[in-house]
């Protein structure tokens, strides 16, 4: 009888151990992640100079980021012409949530010291989230490219257009 009793303590706090140690994915905000990150590299080549976007104004430069509810909880996040050095290896996207305040930090890996900069698409999702209200920040290089206030829901998808003078 009392081995039984040594053998089933041992069990038990295994047992104990194992069930502290998982988590679950139904917990939406627990930890945010990213998934599905890509990018275009350099759309321009090698040799590219920033171009102007804006056909009615030469000295404007736009971008513009597409937000899009996935299924799950995901939050789809396309940014069109983002620009970095042309001279990169690739672009890296950490996110964290603190509160409802998102953040979404692109980050090049590889070499700036190229004497070009070109437009890049960065793609990623954000998740899982669940109904409501956040702020969403998009840095470029510790940059601020977005703040937006936004409602997030299964439907949401919303374009916003970011013009900056040369």
């Amino acid at each position: 009888m009392k081995k039984k009793r040594i053998l089933l303590i041992p069990m038990l706090l295994l047992s104990a151990m194992m069930n502290v140690g998982c988590s679950s994915d139904e917990e939406p905000n627990g930890s945010l992640r990213t998934r599905s990150i890509e990018n275009s590299g350099c759309k321009q080549g090698n040799n590219a100079k920033v171009q102007s976007r804006a056909s009615d104004r030469p000295d404007l430069f736009t971008e513009t980021i597409t937000l899009t509810a996935q299924k799950g909880g995901w939050l789809r996040v396309e940014h069109k012409d983002a620009l970095f050095p042309c001279c990169i290896d690739n672009i890296a996207v950490q996110v964290s949530m603190e509160d409802n305040l998102i953040t979404a930090q692109e980050n090049m890996i590889g070499s700036d010291a190229c004497n070009c900069i070109c437009p890049y698409d960065v793609n990623f999702e954000v998740g899982k989230l669940t109904e409501g209200n956040y702020t969403l920040i998009v840095e470029t290089e510790s940059f601020v490219r977005l703040k937006k206030e936004i409602h997030y829901s299964n439907n949401y998808n919303e374009t916003i257009v970011i013009r900056h003078i040369k």
